[in-house]
């Protein structure tokens, strides 16, 4: 799964029972196109001329790959259990699945941090081709950014 809008996600496991999850740890932005590729078409596969049901699954937080797709197309991935009290970081475009041995509780956050800003531009473009809305103003925030960098100047 990604996270809306691509941001940083960060969560903090509450409760006992362990959340093994599978990340890739590779950043980079040939990774980044890769793994974007792959989705798009394996999904493709899945729903062959339901191009419409696919540009909505798409980018959703339910659509996910097996690890051992990315890892036959080359992608890195690795296996972090993460347990209570810890913190999981998620970078924009970055790949994750987790799931849920027994009870928990989660508590997560999605943040656009400086320098996500130009990443962000991206993501606005694709969403408008794909007439979606972002949950957030990317203008906003680069004009907020702007503001701060002239008054502390």
């Amino acid at each position: 799964m990604t996270h809306n809008p691509q941001l940083y996600n960060f969560a903090r496991y509450r409760l006992p029972s362990p959340k093994p999850s599978k990340n890739d740890k590779n950043h980079s932005n040939t990774n980044k196109a890769r793994k974007s590729q792959l989705l798009e078409t394996h999904l493709a596969k899945l729903f062959k001329q339901k191009m419409e049901i696919f540009t909505k699954v798409q980018h959703t937080q339910v659509t996910q790959l097996s690890p051992k797709i990315l890892k036959s197309e080359g992608v890195p991935v690795y296996r972090a259990s993460q347990c209570c009290g810890e913190f999981i970081v998620t970078f924009p475009r970055a790949y994750n699945a987790g799931f849920s041995c027994g009870f928990n509780c989660v508590e997560a956050v999605n943040v656009a941090l400086v320098d996500w800003l130009e990443h962000g531009q991206g993501v606005v473009e694709v969403y408008s081709q794909q007439r979606r809305k972002t949950s957030i103003s990317h203008k906003s925030l680069l004009a907020r950014e702007r503001i701060r960098a002239l008054w502390e100047a």
